[in-house]
């Protein structure tokens, strides 16, 4: 390993993965190399982003939402777009289950209406059925 792959803060943080006797065998090339593949990516913290794992038929499985500015490139953006099987399908599907969450929560805010006397007794009763349901 290379004296200026040892200051550099890239390698610090990609050799403390690696065992040393293997970090060691990189010749100055290869550790160019990898910097110029992996080193020059920025990770963005995006304005959205909501991570919760659950509960899902006894297994745990965690779901992500992620909303931000677009910043890959226009071939990359069609390569990954491409349908990729059974997981098509899955996506497709949570697709939908988010669409009508949305729609359901439109029509609930919309049914419910304003501030009225009849609204309000409407929003006791609905959330003391889903209180009631939830326990």
């Amino acid at each position: 390993m290379a004296e200026s792959a040892q200051s550099d803060q890239f390698f610090q943080a990609l050799f403390a993965r690696i065992p040393r006797e293997i970090a060691e065998t990189f010749t100055g090339e290869q550790m160019l190399a990898i910097k110029a593949a992996f080193g020059g990516q920025e990770w963005d913290v995006h304005p959205v982003d909501v991570r919760r794992s659950v509960s899902l038929f006894g297994k745990r499985v965690y779901m992500t939402f992620l909303a931000g500015t677009e910043g890959r490139e226009p071939m990359r953006r069609f390569n990954e777009y491409r349908p990729h099987g059974l997981w098509h399908v899955a996506n497709a599907t949570g697709y939908v289950l988010v669409g009508s969450a949305l729609v359901a929560s439109v029509l609930g805010l919309l049914y419910l209406g304003g501030p009225s006397a009849e609204s309000s007794d409407l929003r006791h009763r609905l959330s003391t059925t889903i209180s009631g349901v939830l326990d």
